[in-house]
């Protein structure tokens, strides 16, 4: 590919962006991470390209509208560019920071799955919150077949009794040749056209098995074989973008990306101190079982009338917590992961100014802004879902990793603006569970109490109004 930005000094370039930018004519600057973020962009482009660049910059700094005037500067020097993003929610994002670029081009927006799944080829991708490009496979339907199964089915039946033998509440693995053909004759009962592919070659096909007891749910994924750790690269460059993007190794087990075709610039801190001053992170020293954990949790509802939200790591869990609290709570929404109608229920909680919003679904975890989210309650430890590449190769390497990226991410959902202050609460301990504490709650206040304390904090802050979350930040 032909450099077409080697003319262009660093000054000429970030004016470039100042003159189709509507905040920067409206405010006069850039945030400094955006600047920042404008140089190590500027400085990749105007270096020998690799095929994969990544760049890291914090939550809440105005990524969304430097890829937004990035691909409109791309396309403008005739490139054809796509801006790629793990969810609709974030594409519905950036399909309003459009309207931020003066004299727009049209820029094409696509969640993951609609690109993994598109024959168009593209000079440049620009990945958001790049990280969710480790599960691309679940996304894959060219090569990656998914059947639920009824509970109510014998099937699910036959499966319980053969993989959740001695008591066992859940089961992932990978299956032989013999059990995926013995299986696949029995799917032929349930699901005659949609495995022909599979039955014209099952050898070309890896086979992967979820089941979880209990929430009466399995799972079973062919993956065709020839797909496991590519995932679809541009004919030109591939740019990343992601406030915890992943390592060299993460990108080469789950993508089978080299290291040797890989930029990785050097990460952008936060540099508006307000920021980590507007958020205080508090979690319980002594976490309860569920059962005295929802009803703590139901205590600590009744002392706010803010708008909420809630983060449970599986639907089984976040519904069983509603159906708990429904009763007590009119201002309680429920977001299932296949909800069809998640943006009326989302659209409606936002109506409310103290909404409680509860949910499992990964799309609130990272990337989407809930405006005025005063409080955030993470309900249990988010213990990520095996990949099929941690099933394939007999072991999971990054637990821990995962565990802090999605803390990490979850937590940069409060005090996003200026002058927005925000709480977060893990309803367990994140120090006891051995993770980078600094890189999770960054330089923002970090509080460890036990259970009676911190409901007395929040009683104080909501209720009894003689201490804010701003006056607990500046302590």
């Amino acid at each position: 590919m032909s450099n077409t930005f080697s003319n262009l000094s660093l000054s000429d370039w970030v004016n470039v962006f100042q003159e189709i930018s509507l905040p920067y004519q409206q405010f006069g600057s850039f945030l400094p991470e955006q600047v920042e973020l404008f140089t190590e962009i500027y400085n990749v482009l105007n270096n020998p390209m690799k095929k994969v660049n990544i760049f890291t910059a914090p939550p809440a700094s105005g990524k969304t509208h430097v890829i937004s005037l990035l691909a409109n500067f791309l396309i403008s020097r005739g490139h054809k560019i796509a801006i790629v993003v793990p969810n609709n929610y974030l594409k519905n994002e950036f399909e309003r920071s459009k309207l931020e670029v003066i004299d727009r081009l049209e820029i094409t927006i696509l969640n993951l799955f609609e690109y993994l799944n598109s024959d168009e080829e593209f000079d440049f991708i620009l990945i958001d919150e790049a990280h969710n490009i480790k599960s691309y496979l679940d996304l894959d339907i060219n090569n990656v077949k998914n059947f639920e199964i009824d509970s109510s089915t014998d099937l699910f039946s036959y499966l319980i009794q053969i993989y959740l033998y001695s008591e066992k509440d859940f089961c992932v693995k990978q299956l032989d040749y013999p059990s995926a053909r013995n299986l696949l004759e029995l799917l032929e009962v349930y699901y005659p056209e949609d495995i022909e592919d599979i039955i014209k070659d099952p050898t070309q096909w890896l086979t992967f098995i979820y089941i979880w007891k209990e929430s009466g749910q399995a799972l079973i994924k062919w993956v065709k074989s020839e797909s496991i750790g590519n995932f679809k690269l541009p004919k030109g460059i591939l740019m990343l973008f992601s406030a915890t993007t992943l390592s060299d190794e993460e990108l080469e087990f789950y993508c089978g990306i080299p290291s040797k075709i890989i930029t990785r610039v050097t990460e952008i801190k936060s540099q508006s101190k307000w920021r980590n001053n507007q958020r205080v992170y508090v979690s319980i020293k002594d976490e309860p079982l569920i059962n005295d954990k929802i009803e703590y949790l139901k205590s600590i509802l009744k002392c706010i009338d803010r708008r909420a939200l809630i983060l449970c790591n599986n639907y089984r869990t976040s519904n069983k917590i509603y159906f708990n609290l429904c009763d007590d709570f009119d201002n309680i929404f429920l977001i299932s992961p296949k909800a069809l109608d998640r943006y009326e229920i989302y659209g409606e909680y936002l109506t409310r100014k103290n909404g409680i919003l509860l949910t499992s679904s990964s799309i609130f975890w990272e990337g989407i802004t809930v405006p005025n989210l005063d409080l955030l309650i993470i309900f249990n430890v988010p213990f990520p879902r095996p990949q099929i590449m941690d099933i394939l190769k007999g072991r999971t390497f990054f637990i821990k990793e995962e565990i802090a990226r999605r803390l990490e991410q979850s937590l940069g959902r409060i005090g996003r603006k200026k002058g927005e202050f925000g709480l977060g609460l893990t309803l367990f301990d994140i120090h006891s569970y051995g993770l980078d504490l600094p890189t999770i709650v960054c330089e923002s206040k970090y509080i460890r109490l036990n259970t009676w304390d911190v409901l007395l904090l929040i009683n104080e802050i909501y209720s009894t109004k003689t201490k804010s979350i701003e006056m607990l930040c500046s302590e």
